[in-house]
């Protein structure tokens, strides 16, 4: 009888296969479970927290958002008409004439950039403001609207509660505003006359918002915390109240890496009992990754459950639907700022973010962009945040 024997080189080849083979399952047996663990940590925070001004809740997102008869939303114009409805409603039951006759003007004058949107989106933003505003911060209307000497029939509604200031209310002969460039550089014009403009009340502060910028139910707190923190910073001149989360880098994104990279060793430590640093260098990438598409508001939203503060960083380069000013400074902005001229490459925003004026940005969005017709463009847009 004949009997076959492997050869050593054979038993060694596949004890190292073998190996390999069972390293491999290893090691991806530890990459998913912390990476796991790591996914089911930011799903319990981000249940457990509240999140701030959550547009699925407060002003609809296509998909999700139901209508009275519990038919779901499919199109911006059903999101804007539920919105809408829920404006009406506040301001039933709101008093704005507090806001005409201010307590609080001295700490803040709130002036409102009323652009002639199609969609109401004026009405809503008063109807949110008289809701979520509990100070009496003194509020104006500017009306830049220039398609007619007239004012807009919505300004007119609210000019019996509010102030309401014209700003180039009358069209400029000289100036075709059919034509885009000439568009961005009124746009330019009209911010920083408001801003002059809403600057003669005396306030320590004014916020201009835009009128497709709906303000969160936070609001309130946000920006009172803004404006202590301001009292002691004495260096910053304006603070961002929303830039859009898809275009954040700072400091969300150094807190992502600082987060996952210590869940990652502190898993690899705990459960293993190792330090491998490429599955630990793995789980942090793949765990980075996940955190930015799927809970990249959460470290904004559990810093302000905790201090009920906003959390103030560099300002990143982009957006003006919130901004809040320190008035004293605001006749050295517009008087710099007025005399560069909007371009399509260097508009408003840009001029803003590249003067010599020190800025700085909220960790979270304290408006919820909601204006899908642009002012700019004369056409639909698509936003978000």
């Amino acid at each position: 009888m004949v009997r076959l024997t492997l050869s050593p080189v054979w038993q060694v080849g596949s004890q190292s296969k073998w190996m390999i083979t069972k390293y491999s399952i290893w090691f991806l047996l530890q990459y998913i479970v912390n990476l796991c663990i790591i996914v089911l940590v930011f799903y319990a925070l981000r249940h457990s927290t509240p999140p701030i001004g959550n547009h699925l809740v407060y002003y609809g997102t296509i998909g999700y958002s139901m209508d009275q008869e519990g038919k779901t939303l499919t199109t911006e114009n059903q999101l804007n008409e539920l919105r809408l409805e829920r404006a009406r409603r506040m301001l039933k039951i709101g008093n704005l004439s507090r806001f005409k006759v201010a307590t609080s003007s001295h700490r803040l004058t709130i002036g409102i950039l009323a652009s002639g949107r199609h969609n109401h989106e004026l009405t809503q933003l008063i109807g949110h403001l008289s809701n979520y505003l509990t100070d009496n911060f003194r509020l104006v209307i500017c009306n830049v609207e220039y398609s007619s000497i007239a004012r807009p029939q919505e300004v007119t509604h609210f000019e019996q509660f509010l102030e309401v200031i014209d700003i180039n209310s009358a069209p400029t002969a000289s100036k075709n505003f059919e034509v885009y460039s000439n568009r961005i550089a009124k746009e330019a014009q009209d911010y920083w006359k408001c801003l002059n403009q809403t600057a003669k009340w005396g306030s320590d502060y004014v916020l201009l918002l835009e009128d497709d910028a709906l303000p969160v139910p936070e609001f309130n707190t946000a920006i009172n915390s803004i404006m202590r923190q301001l009292d002691k910073i004495k260096q910053v001149d304006y603070v961002k109240l929303f830039h859009p989360w898809r275009l954040r880098g700072i400091p969300s994104l150094f807190q992502t890496i600082i987060v996952t990279t210590f869940l990652a060793y502190f898993l690899q430590l705990l459960i293993w009992r190792d330090r491998n640093l490429f599955v630990i260098l793995l789980v942090t990438v793949s765990g980075h990754i996940v955190v930015r598409m799927y809970f990249r508001e959460i470290f904004a939203d559990v810093q302000f459950f905790i201090t009920q503060s906003a959390q103030l960083s560099k300002a990143e380069s982009c957006c003006t639907p919130a901004v809040i000013f320190r008035a004293f400074k605001i006749g050295e902005i517009v008087t710099e700022l007025s005399s560069e001229k909007a371009t399509l490459k260097h508009a408003k925003d840009h001029i803003l973010d590249e003067s010599k004026f020190e800025g700085r940005a909220t960790d979270a969005n304290f408006v919820v962009h909601i204006g899908y017709y642009s002012y700019l463009r004369k056409k639909i847009v698509r936003t978000g945040n």
